[in-house]
């Protein structure tokens, strides 16, 4: 049996002992472990599956009817998803721009220099001025001069617009919901840039100028275990979304406010006594509180990134710090929705595909399994200090 392949149409880029595809036009890669990369070859070669099942068989003393069933399994798999990744791509309607009320004027007019763009913000309201400005905890400037871009919160009765440069982004219901989005807008805008190799959906600490990577899904505790971190002498880089710049691949640092949900209060509280005076948000369901990172004189515009972290939250557990492969950092990043695109529904370009496996292959990547903070602290410091605290 030989399976219709179009392989010339598919580009491929080694990592570590795994392989992966694009296909041309796609919006998502593919990874194959070793064996599937060994009967991608195969079938690339013309090698016809039940040859390839003798030699699986051979080599893994199983027996031929189970490999070939293996074989035809893995290809079987492969083609389906290579075919499912040539996703249609839709036109994305463009935003309308807004129309403000007629002799709108803000009664604030705050603006803050961010380390890769600036931002005057301006609200008809200084309840929400404020509130936005302390859940931002990063110092504003009395500068009116031009920004790169504006954030306009605009009261309409009993609603709120929010508008990015004069366009409309979200339409808010309460103050509370107002303060979020424009939080959340903030957050696009230093995503927004063209020149990304990858927007991590990762927090980001550094160790002098090393850059650590912390990975993970939403709820992972991956903010909680960066929050520890910066109040022991790391440095914050940012807690949600973070741009790898290309060519450079250094990580593009926002070190605002960070997001921590209800459950990590009280694990937090011996290193943030302050915590409790903090307003409470409900952010998607969640209560939630803004932390504001500790003043830091050693605030860089960026971080060139030398570990990967993946965090693992599990109480009464024993504590491991382990190597992991550079193929399991990626999967991690991709799995904890990083965006590769550089607008919705593109397709993945061939070059950027290249340049990410790369510059991911230079990585130190770990997997970190912990039970309490001050420990996952002291592995952690240890690691990055040379003092090694690994388990292969």
């Amino acid at each position: 049996m030989q399976y219709d392949i179009d392989f010339a149409n598919i580009n491929t880029y080694e990592l570590d002992d795994h392989l992966i595809l694009l296909k041309q036009g796609a919006n998502r890669i593919q990874i194959l472990n070793p064996l599937a990369k060994y009967i991608w070859y195969g079938q690339k070669k013309g090698i016809p599956v039940e040859a390839i099942a003798t030699e699986i068989a051979e080599n893994f003393n199983i027996s031929h009817s189970l490999a070939y069933q293996d074989a035809c399994s893995v290809i079987s798999n492969w083609t389906q998803e290579l075919s499912e990744s040539d996703s249609p791509i839709h036109n994305v309607p463009q935003p309308k721009e807004a129309e403000l009320p007629e002799n709108w004027q803000p009664i604030t007019d705050t603006v803050f220099n961010f380390p890769r763009f600036s931002l005057r913000l301006r609200c008809d309201s200084r309840n929400i001025a404020e509130q936005i400005e302390t859940i931002l905890g990063y110092e504003k400037t009395n500068s009116i001069d031009e920004t790169d871009h504006i954030i306009d919160v605009i009261s309409q009765e009993n609603r709120f617009l929010i508008v990015i440069d004069g366009v409309i982004g979200e339409l808010a219901n309460s103050v509370e919901y107002a303060v979020l989005m424009a939080f959340r807008e903030l957050d696009k805008l230093h995503g927004s840039r063209e020149d990304w190799l990858i927007l991590l959906h990762a927090a980001g600490v550094s160790w002098g100028n090393d850059g650590i990577i912390i990975p993970a899904a939403s709820g992972s505790g991956k903010s909680t275990l960066s929050a520890a971190l910066i109040r022991h002498g790391f440095h914050f880089i940012n807690d949600d979304i973070i741009p790898v710049e290309r060519s450079t691949h250094k990580l593009i640092p926002l070190p605002i406010s960070l997001c921590i949900k209800s459950g990590s209060w009280d694990p937090l509280l011996p290193y943030y006594p302050e915590l409790p005076e903090l307003r409470a948000y409900d952010r998607y369901g969640i209560k939630t509180k803004f932390l504001p990172p500790p003043k830091d004189k050693h605030r860089q515009t960026t971080y060139q990134a030398r570990y990967l972290i993946i965090p693992h939250y599990e109480p009464g557990s024993d504590h491991h710090l382990e190597s992991v492969s550079t193929v399991e950092g990626l999967q991690t990043i991709i799995n904890g929705n990083s965006q590769l695109h550089q607008r919705p529904n593109q397709p993945l370009i061939p070059g950027k595909i290249e340049e990410l496996t790369n510059w991911i292959s230079q990585l130190n990547c770990f997997r970190l399994r912990y039970s309490h903070l001050d420990t996952a602290i002291e592995m952690i410091t240890k690691l990055v200090s040379g003092q090694e605290v690994v388990r292969e």
